[in-house]
């Protein structure tokens, strides 16, 4: 039996270690000390922090739980955190020798409410603090390491001044973590392999899903490994690395789009006009991203919708492949006087698109930029019968991004093409074809200075053409019997017709003889145009029926809308003019801008106009030799 010494020395070790059982439950059960814990983390914040339950096992592993933490901002409502639970298992023991190894960090059902619409003057004077990312700190810790580290899911809405952000089901996954080494915090020791997803991302400008990801940090650099994304109805996957030693300094090895479709009108609708002093303060600031380049970028079955709603554009079944492309170089985007670095090279063709009401079968050519040029080189396009080869250049380096096209080889079929642009009935066929160069802004602050700025140098040839509500052989036979009716509305038809298409029907002339009645068949169309600084040269330019063949000459200022030196020939068989017309003045009064009506030096008192148009008279001096042949019923 045991003596009363021993009964009574157990009795008081059960005793005391009741009573150190009961002090540890109330050290260790943090719920005891909860409302001090959260005053605390209130008091030198603007939010208020609070836990429903907070609990914590003393046994290794030491785990410690927290359900239900909430923070809301004081004066803000609006804005609010809610953590359905946080779990976490350390040694309490490593702790203690200044090493945090965390496992099993377990972070569920985030909710998150960030809404600084309400007081948007509050919310921009908020600056984050400049750190250089670069820089290897001291730390309290010896070494931090996390494994198994799950966050899921978390739902985002934050909305501002200037739109919002909402995602659905993001979660985040970390096999290993390592933060803190040897006691200091430095990005080339950071180590982390992550896998992240994302159910939902929805802004104004862009909504994306199912998006996935491999994150792996080392040595400084966050590598993709890739990162794939449902976006614009396509999908995207991206590889590369952001080099955070670099001023993040972003290397896309491979940039995939897949049956994007794409809407740039939509896109701009979305987009915030900034005030003229935002701007200047966004060019003169240097952007985060220390350089961006994309190894490749290949598109295929893209669809792109662009243009007014006047004329829209839709490529269809777009398809590229680019390569060695330099977007941003030294915190600066490449365009404007930084467009000499931009580089890029691939090739872009489509198989189905339209234009307006035009239907396009194919297009295709190939680019390269080096030096603030684009070179545009076998370009083709096909709509119907109608086709266009040439080649071309665009300058970045210039503020007007001028373009110039050079036109190898071309045809049109004006009965496909006038009816997709115009309402007009007065041309029904015929085929023209163009070559030489054209020159023009694509940016200009004026519309009006289109026409300054543009030149062009193009021959142009027609055969086979219709025209409707005008009798072009009755309107010559008519000025030979009487000299009365003006030559006028013959060459005013050209101008606004055949070269017309050419100038944008900016020539606005002969509209009597539009009403006239008949039809016309022009077997042949030829002119050389050369414009610039807003005028035009007419060089070379006839055009026969079966009966006439006529000649233009002389210059048209655009820009002013007025005659310059201009004439309409009437031709006999060798080239010589008969008849003569001269123009001198607005385009707006055609019949008071005739200036002389001439009769050829061809004729003599005693020579009769038919004569000399069947060739009768044979002392001439030609003033058209071209390629526009004399009709043999002429």
């Amino acid at each position: 039996m045991l003596s009363d010494t021993i009964k009574k020395f157990i009795k008081q070790a059960l005793l005391g270690l009741l009573v150190l059982f009961i002090a540890l439950f109330f050290v260790f059960n943090l719920n005891f000390f909860q409302g001090s814990i959260s005053r605390s983390l209130s008091k030198d914040t603007g939010f208020n922090i609070t836990m429903d339950e907070i609990d914590f096992v003393l046994y290794q592993p030491n785990k410690l739980t927290i359900k239900g933490l909430h923070v809301q901002h004081k004066k803000n409502k609006n804005q609010r955190l809610n953590i359905g639970s946080i779990q976490v298992n350390f040694s309490f023991w490593d702790m203690l020798f200044r090493e945090a190894n965390i496992e099993n960090l377990q972070i569920q059902k985030v909710e998150v409410n960030w809404d600084t619409s309400t007081d948007p003057k509050e919310s921009s004077k908020e600056k984050s603090p400049k750190t250089n990312e670069s820089e290897s700190r001291n730390s309290g810790l010896k070494a931090l390491h996390l494994a198994n580290t799950n966050i899921a899911p978390v739902n985002l809405v934050i909305k501002s001044p200037n739109g919002y952000i909402e995602a659905v089901n993001f979660q985040l996954e970390g096999k290993q973590i390592d933060l803190i080494q040897d006691g200091r915090f430095s990005l080339e020791k950071v180590f982390a392999e992550l896998q992240l997803s994302l159910e939902k991302l929805d802004t104004p400008q862009l909504k994306a899903t199912n998006t996935e990801a491999g994150i792996r940090v080392a040595a400084g650099k966050v590598i993709l490994e890739p990162l794939k994304s449902s976006i614009f109805n396509g999908l995207v996957e991206v590889s590369g690395e952001i080099d955070l030693l670099k001023g993040n300094s972003v290397h896309l090895q491979k940039v995939l789009l897949q049956n994007l479709q794409l809407d740039t009108n939509q896109f701009q609708k979305n987009q915030e006009k900034p005030n003229n002093k935002s701007t200047e303060q966004t060019e003169s600031s240097q952007l985060p991203i220390a350089a961006l380049s994309i190894g490749q970028c290949n598109g295929q079955n893209i669809t792109v919708k662009a243009g007014s709603p006047e004329q829209p554009i839709q490529l269809n079944a777009l398809q590229w492949q680019t390569e060695n492309i330099q977007v941003i170089k030294n915190h600066q985007l490449l365009v404007g006087d930084k467009a000499a670095d931009f580089q890029i090279k691939g090739h872009m063709e489509w198989s189905d698109g339209t234009i307006g009401a035009l239907t396009m079968q194919q297009g295709a050519f190939d680019f390269q930029a080096h030096l603030g040029q684009v070179v545009l080189k076998n370009m083709s396009f096909e709509a119907g019968n109608s086709k266009l080869a040439g080649a071309g250049s665009i300058d970045l380096n210039a503020p007007e991004i001028p373009l110039t096209l050079h036109i190898s080889q071309s045809q049109f079929d004006l009965a496909e093409i006038i009816p997709k642009f115009s309402n007009s009935d007065h041309i029904t066929q015929g085929i023209l074809q163009v070559k030489g160069e054209i020159f023009t802004p694509l940016i200009v602050n004026d519309p009006n200075d289109y026409i300054g700025l543009s030149a062009v140098d193009l021959g142009i040839h027609g055969e086979d053409w219709k025209l409707n509500h005008i009798d072009l052989n009755n309107i010559i036979q008519g000025y030979q019997e009487s000299q009365q009716t003006s030559l006028l509305d013959v060459g005013g038809f050209l101008l606004t017709g055949p070269v017309g298409i050419i100038a944008s029907q900016f020539v606005e002339l002969g509209k009597g003889a539009l009403t006239a009645g008949g039809t016309t068949e022009l077997k042949q169309l030829s002119s050389k145009i050369h414009m610039k600084d807003g005028s035009a040269t007419l060089n070379q330019t006839a055009f026969s029926t079966d009966k006439y063949r006529m000649a233009l000459q002389g210059g048209l200022n655009i820009k002013a809308q007025e005659f310059a030196g201009f004439s309409v020939h009437l031709l006999n068989p060798k080239g010589c003019s008969v008849l003569e017309q001269r123009l001198s003045g607005p385009f707006t009064a055609p019949a008071s801008a005739i200036t002389d009506t001439l009769i050829g030096t061809v004729l003599n008192p005693l020579a009769e106009i038919g004569d000399t148009l069947t060739g009768l008279v044979k002392d001439c001096e030609p003033i058209y030799q071209g390629e526009v042949t004399h009709p043999k019923q002429g």
